[in-house]
């Protein structure tokens, strides 16, 4: 019994060694004299039996769609199957070498910023800020003044915001980051601020013009729920931006929650808090 043991190992490292060999030789012809003297078998070891196919056609130049592993016994239909196998995933250097490049061609087009980052570069800079904040829908707004410090991060592919000024009396500070994406061809947006610890996600898109950008997000609010939150960024002129944000809760109805009037600081000149 360990004889025979020991005969089906040797045997099956013949084949291990054909197997090696295949996924070595990936664009040279094969033979099966040539696999047969790698095995240290007869062509007969690999040509005929229950499932007679030559192994080289169907292996490295036979069809290309996927091919069922042999159901007949026998080491030599797994060199079959393992053939079939090599030829879907390796056609050949050259062709997956022309894949590459196209791959790399591909994820290079959509990483180059474009017009709509030329955009968001405009907003870049110092700015004064003025607000007006609704809390609750009919009530007067409460304003607000800040500073707002743009500039675009990663090599011209967002635009990073520092934001600081007061709310309701209170020192409020955000961050936010604005991109725009070449393969979804939208703008997202993120916010975070200290009036919470959740980070706000929007997207959309721009007007014809390409100067006022429309986004929209959802957040569960812990008091109000489940809310649906609509976005305007607008560039009025080099040194205007106007923001505008809705909100739409259980009611149903989209009520003003803020809008905001950036000016563009003068050089020289320090911006206003």
């Amino acid at each position: 019994m360990v004889v025979d043991d020991l005969k089906m190992e040797a045997y099956g490292q013949r084949f291990e060694r054909v197997f090696a060999y295949i996924e070595q030789q990936q664009e040279e012809p094969l033979s099966v004299e040539e696999l047969s003297r790698v095995a240290h078998f007869s062509k007969v070891h690999l040509k005929d039996g229950p499932c007679r196919q030559n192994l080289v056609a169907q292996g490295r130049k036979g069809r290309r769609e996927r091919q069922p592993r042999p159901d007949c016994n026998g080491p030599k239909n797994e060199i079959e199957w393992r053939s079939n196998r090599l030829y879907r995933r390796h056609s050949t250097r050259k062709e997956n070498l022309m894949e590459t490049q196209e791959m790399m061609e591909i994820y290079q087009k959509v990483a180059t910023p474009g017009t709509p980052h030329r955009l968001l570069a405009s907003m870049a800079g110092s700015w004064n800020t003025v607000g007006r904040f609704w809390m609750e829908p009919g009530k007067p707004a409460v304003e607000s003044s800040g500073r707002s410090e743009q500039k675009m991060i990663l090599d011209g592919r967002f635009l990073q915001q520092d934001y600081n000024g007061d709310m309701m009396g209170t020192p409020f500070s955000g961050i936010g980051f604005t991109g725009y994406d070449n393969h979804t061809e939208k703008y997202v947006s993120t916010w975070m601020d200290t009036m919470g610890t959740a980070i706000m996600v929007f997207e959309g898109t721009a007007s014809a013009d390409g100067r006022t950008i429309t986004q929209t997000g959802r957040y569960d609010d812990p008091v109000q729920g489940p809310m649906e939150w609509r976005s305007m960024t607008r560039v009025v002129d080099d040194n205007t931006l106007e923001m505008e944000m809705y909100a739409t809760g259980k009611s149903g109805k989209e009520e003003q929650m803020m809008e905001i009037t950036y000016t563009r600081a003068k050089t020289g000149e320090t911006v206003k808090h």
